[in-house]
C-alpha cells in the first residue's frame, strides 16, 4: 500500500544495477544476477510491479504460516489483525515494497524457522516449495548464504539442546543443506557465464 500510494515501488541506490542485470542477462561484478532475472520474469505481465507483488505474497504467506504455528487455536480474524498492526506500525511494508533483494533476508529467516517447526508433517510438495524459496533467497543476495547458514547452525544447536535424535531432524538438515548447495552451484554458474570465473562473488569482501 505505501508503494501504491507512492505511485511507484520504492527504489534503492543499487536498484538500477539489478534491473539492468536482468535485461542484459549479465551478472554485476559485486552481486548475483538472480534478482535481476526475478524482476524481468515477474514483470512480464505487471511491469516493474511484478517483483513487489511477488515479495508481498511470499512474505504474507509465511507470516500467516508462522502465526498459525505460534497461535494454532486463535481465531483467524485475530491473526489478520496482528499482521495488519505489523504492517501499519513497522517498516515491513517499506522494505517489501522496495525493488531490492534485502527483504529476502527476512523471508529466509521466516522460511527456515517455519520449516524447523513443521518439517515432520511437511508433504513432498511443501518441502519442495520451501527448498525453492530457500534457494531463491540465497541466490538473490549472496550474503544470505552466510546469514542462512548461521541461522541453520543455530537451529541445529536448538535441536541438540532439546535432545532431538538425528533421525528426527535429518530431513530438515538434508533439505536445507541441499538448498544451500544448489544456490552455490547457481551463483557460481552465473559468474562463469558472466566471465568472472568459478567464484561466489568476484569482489570477495563484498560477499562477507
Amino acid at each position: 500500500m505505501p508503494a501504491i500510494w507512492n505511485g511507484f515501488p520504492f527504489i534503492f541506490t543499487d536498484t538500477l544495477s539489478y534491473i539492468t542485470s536482468g535485461i542484459a542477462f549479465q551478472a554485476p561484478p559485486d552481486r548475483p544476477i538472480f534478482y535481476g532475472l526475478l524482476i524481468s520474469t515477474s514483470g512480464m505481465l505487471t511491469k516493474i510491479w511484478g517483483v513487489v507483488i511477488f515479495q508481498s505474497v511470499i512474505l504474507s504467506y509465511f507470516l500467516l504460516r508462522f502465526s498459525n504455528i505460534l497461535f494454532p487455536r486463535i481465531e483467524k480474524k485475530y491473526l489478520y489483525l496482528g499482521i495488519t498492526l505489523m504492517v501499519s506500525l513497522t517498516s515491513l511494508p517499506w522494505f517489501v515494497g522496495q525493488i531490492s533483494p534485502d527483504i529476502f533476508t527476512s523471508i529466509l529467516f521466516l522460511v527456515l524457522i517455519v520449516f524447523a517447526l513443521t518439517y515432520k508433517e511437511s508433504s513432498k510438495v511443501d518441502t519442495f516449495f520451501i527448498a525453492t524459496i530457500i534457494t531463491l533467497s540465497v541466490c538473490v543476495h549472496s550474503s544470505n548464504l552466510i546469514i542462512g547458514f548461521l541461522t541453520f547452525i543455530a537451529i541445529i544447536c536448538w535441536f541438540i539442546f532439546k535432545k532431538f535424535a538425528w533421525r528426527d531432524w535429518r530431513k530438515f538438515a538434508l533439505v536445507v543443506i541441499a538448498s544451500f548447495l544448489v544456490s552455490v552451484i547457481f551463483i557460481i554458474a552465473s559468474n562463469i557465464w558472466s566471465h568472472y570465473g568459478a567464484t561466489l562473488n568476484p569482489t570477495g569482501k563484498v560477499f562477507i
